[in-house]
């Protein structure tokens, strides 16, 4: 069972988050509005975050994956 992140959880994660940028336009994700979903999968006890990239072919795809699972 998941459960989306709220309050001072979510600001945390996403204050994480911004540590995470985008290699070719050095911007993080957050502020590129990559993130649209944080939960928390209790049965696992991890954080599932939902995002996409700049685009559908991103070659950076990797590395963004990388930086965000730290």
């Amino acid at each position: 069972m998941t459960a989306t992140l709220t309050g001072e959880k979510y600001d945390e994660v996403t204050e994480a988050l911004k540590d995470v940028v985008d290699p070719e336009l050095g911007i993080n994700v957050v502020d590129l509005g990559l993130i649209y979903d944080l939960s928390w999968d209790e049965e696992n006890d991890a954080l599932v975050i939902h995002m996409t990239l700049t685009s559908a072919g991103c070659p950076l795809t990797d590395v963004l994956e990388e930086q965000t699972g730290q």
